[in-house]
């Protein structure tokens, strides 16, 4: 039943309260006829479109997805929206929202109106928005014109993206999130709604909107950008199917329910490979003993099926660190031919990834890209590193978890999952403990979390889960807000990996051609890079001993300072060689590094300047009598071995090497640790 406070307002059939509901917060009480209260509601300040809703646990909460007269759930709010906003004849101007896409791949998202009065209408100043509070975010240029009948789409570029008419394409500079449910508002030139769309479970590739007759929201399999909406249409998109019990280590078999929406069916896979129709068909529980994957999709005629939900259950195993279950094709990751198998990268393949922590709990569950990592150690041996990317296309682009108990992030665009690189069958933690001694500097490494593998329900050996450097993961650890900003260089030569080298490469020119002894040279330097953060860098980087230095990436936003900074990372080389490293970085061939090189140029240029000398020794002499001091890095590599050792026996036999030798090579490194502040210091 509905009631609307609509105050002084009356209806024919319409129930109107003689009050008015404030935004800012009220409490609302429901009277029998005795004037006993017999229910309540309070709420805060709401936002236009926003409702408050009791849902069936008694709770209350706030959604974007009003259902007046029908339930509180999506199927709800669509209802009540066809009836609402979508008949041609309520909306008195004839233009409506007629086509959204979201989540678009590898493009814009975009808006199609269309123009239904009969007469062409003049759109100055009228507005698009994904926020009813601010119905004209985006406005149309004056002498936007919209003829009878016809269709217009605007371009969705995003809050840095072109705005106005851009060679003959509208271009509104915002963006919708495929994965929240919003409202997309067209507003007149006084800001007064003429039409809205409510968006929520959107597809990637799929449009959304009215069907050809106007009766209805549908989603479209092929959208029609500029033409007619038409082609196959499908009422709902299924949900995705849930399990009665979480995957991970079990403590005996599991009687197994899957649940999906009523009239779906869910088809289900255990081998790994993604369900289709001609899949299993789910009719009662299933009973699980053995480590399986069990992957399910919802649908039904009418609808679009689900996104694949899975889980690994695994038994007679267990386990002192976090979990990554992996679930994709066998042949295209374990099979003869398979990438995991041969080491070939191929193009990437479509998998469903679990992270579980080291209490068991799940903070990841959902699908993604899955190829492998690495160069030399693809070939070198036969446990291979891969990453995993979230993209829209497999329902979310973020891994929206703190996966790393020494960052505070909240979501990640992808992660590696390595093997320890050329320290493979060695001490199989060099890279996660020279990486990690930059912890109390100004440079970027990649954290760690040590991790046991399964691929299909097959156990894959130890792994160490670790941030992916992009210009995401930059942002993050720099506190920046725009990713598409960022220059990100690579190799010996600073080739972009994205962006522009130009700041960098005329940076180095005037370098090698003016040096910067003086401290007017060193104060424009200072513009382009920060000359701290590279030379701390460079003391990780003589400490370690590093000698695959062509292991180099720099980066830096013009939105921000400008500036160049270092990323320490790829240490699987350090703590090996013999060579001075201290005269190696002080060498006048321009280079350093014997097995792979990076140039030296900055550093011995830098080191001509007296005050940039004794700040480098200073803070070296800081850093080795503290974070760097023998003692500091041997308990970082004691505390690594700590994590390591209950895991490395089931290692070892299934990959066919020896704890023992793994032992010997840990020892290796401690030793190492306990002469380097003293070699160095007398160099």
């Amino acid at each position: 039943l509905v009631v609307f406070a609509s105050g002084a307002e009356r209806r024919s059939g319409e129930l109107h309260a003689g009050f008015k509901l404030s935004s800012k917060g009220e409490r609302v009480l429901l009277f029998d006829a005795m004037g006993r209260a017999v229910a309540r509601m309070e709420y805060d300040s709401l936002e236009a479109d926003q409702s408050v809703i009791l849902r069936e646990n008694g709770a209350t909460e706030k959604t974007y997805m009003p259902s007046p007269g029908q339930p509180n759930t999506l199927e709800g709010a669509r209802a009540s929206m066809d009836a609402d906003y979508t008949t041609t004849a309520s909306n008195a101007l004839g233009l409506y929202i007629n086509e959204v896409l979201c989540g678009a791949s590898g493009a814009y998202d975009w808006v199609e109106l269309i123009n239904l009065s009969g007469s062409a209408l003049d759109l100055s100043g009228f507005g698009l928005s994904d926020n009813p509070n601010h119905p004209r975010k985006w406005r149309f240029p004056e002498g936007t014109a919209l003829p009878a009948g016809g269709l217009m789409t605007v371009q969705l570029t995003g809050s840095q993206g072109a705005s106005g008419l851009v060679d003959g394409v509208y271009c509104a500079n915002f963006a919708l999130d495929a994965d929240a449910d919003e409202t997309l508002v067209l507003s007149d030139a006084d800001g007064a709604f003429v039409d809205r769309m409510l968006l929520c479970d959107q597809r990637r590739g799929i449009s959304y909107g009215r069907s050809a007759d106007g009766s209805e929201y549908v989603y479209f399999a092929s959208p029609t950008p500029g033409a007619a909406n038409s082609g196959t249409t499908y009422r709902y998109c299924a949900q995705p199917v849930t399990f009665s019990q979480p995957g991970g280590i079990q403590d005996g078999p599991v009687t197994l329910t899957l649940s999906a929406q009523e009239g779906m069916t869910i088809y289900y896979t255990l081998d790994g490979s993604e369900p289709t129709a001609s899949s299993m068909v789910y009719s009662g529980p299933l009973t699980i003993a053995q480590n399986t994957v069990v992957k399910a999709v919802a649908w039904r005629g009418d609808a679009i099926a689900s996104y694949a939900a899975a889980n690994t259950y695994l038994f007679g195993v267990s386990h002192t660190v976090g979990i990554v279950a992996v679930s994709g094709n066998p042949e295209d990751l374990t099979g003869a031919d398979g990438t995991l198998i041969t080491g070939k990268v191929g193009s990437g393949y479509d998998v469903y990834a679990e992270i579980y922590d080291a209490d068991g709990r799940q903070l990841v569950s959902q699908g993604c890209f899955f190829k492998l990592n690495g160069r030399s150690s693809r070939t070198m041996y036969d446990q291979r590193a891969f990453r995993l990317v979230a993209k829209n296309e497999y329902g979310d682009n973020r891994f929206r978890a703190e996966l790393f108990s020494q960052r505070e992030y909240e979501e990640y665009k992808a992660v590696l999952v390595r093997a320890a690189g050329q320290d493979n069958q060695l001490a199989y933690m060099r890279d996660v403990v020279l990486t990690s001694l930059a912890r109390n500097t100004s440079v970027m490494y990649q954290e760690s979390e040590t991790v046991a593998v399964y691929i299909n329900g097959a156990y894959w050996g130890v792994y160490h889960l670790r941030e992916r450097i992009c210009a995401e993961t930059i942002c993050q650890f720099e506190g920046w807000d725009n990713p598409d900003a960022v220059d990100l260089l690579e190799g010996e030569y600073g080739t972009a990996a994205q962006g522009s080298n130009a700041t960098f490469k005329s940076m180095m020119a005037a370098v090698k051609k003016y040096g910067v002894s003086s401290d007017e040279n060193l104060a424009a330097l200072r513009e382009l890079m920060d000359v701290e953060n590279y030379l701390e860098y460079v003391m990780l980087q003589i400490y370690s001993n590093n000698q695959d230095l062509n292991n180099v990436r720099m980066y830096r936003s013009a939105e921000e300072d400008g500036k160049w900074r270092w990323i320490l990372f790829d240490m699987d080389l350090g703590f090996r060689a013999s060579r001075d490293p201290v005269k190696e970085w002080l060498s006048s061939s321009g280079e350093v590094g014997s097995i792979t090189a990076q140039s030296n140029v900055l550093f011995t240029a830098l080191m001509k300047n007296d005050e940039m000398r004794d700040w480098f020794l200073t803070r070296f002499g800081e850093l080795l009598a503290t974070d760097l001091s023998s003692e500091s890095v041997i308990a970082r590599i004691y505390e690594e071995a700590e994590t390591l050792n209950p895991e490395m026996q089931m290692q070892c036999e299934r990959w066919n090497w020896s704890k023992a030798s793994w032992t010997k090579h840990g020892n290796s490194l401690v030793s190492y640790a306990h002469k380097q502040p003293a070699k160095i210091i007398s160099a």
